[in-house]
This record gives C-alpha cells, sequence and structure tokens, in this order.
C-alpha cells in the first residue's frame, strides 16, 4: 500500500462523510461540554454541602447560647423578685 493510497483512505470521500465526521466532531464537543458542566455542578454541590454543614453547626451553637440565655433571664427574674420582697419587707 503506498503513502498516497493511505492518506486517500484517511480522507472522507463524500460530502456525507465530511457531514458525518462534523456531526461527530460536534458530538464530542457536545459531550465535552456536558461534562465541563456537570464537573462544575458538582464542585458547586460541594461547596453548598460544606457551607450548609458550617450553617448547621453555628445554629447548633446558637441554640445551646439560647438555651443558656433563657436560664439566666429565668435566674435573673428569681433575683428581681427576691430583690423587690427584701425591699417590700
Amino acid at each position: 500500500m503506498s503513502v498516497n493510497s493511505v492518506v486517500y483512505s484517511c480522507q472522507p470521500s463524500s460530502l456525507a462523510d465530511i457531514s458525518s465526521l462534523s456531526s461527530q466532531i460536534d458530538a464530542g464537543m457536545s459531550s465535552l461540554q456536558q461534562q465541563q458542566e456537570i464537573d462544575g455542578l458538582r464542585a458547586e454541590v460541594k461547596d453548598l454541602n460544606e457551607k450548609l454543614e458550617t450553617l448547621m453547626v453555628k445554629r447548633a451553637d446558637d441554640r445551646a447560647k439560647l438555651k443558656e440565655f433563657e436560664k439566666t433571664k429565668i435566674q435573673l427574674q428569681q433575683v428581681s423578685r427576691i430583690v423587690k420582697s427584701i425591699d417590700f419587707s
């Protein structure tokens, strides 16, 4: 087989072959773009999950602080009643 026959065998023989190759290239590019988009979305999901976890930890801390605040508020009310009762005596 000569070099010329190899070159010609690699070249499309008709307009249909060119169209087919063009479609395959477009499909490959589209597939690549879709994969890049999927990768980007996965990274975004990972980032959002990390942010969600951070917020969940902060809210748990807030609940603990709120509970402590309520205890302190009740203690203050009790002390205020005691002070008032001492003042009236």
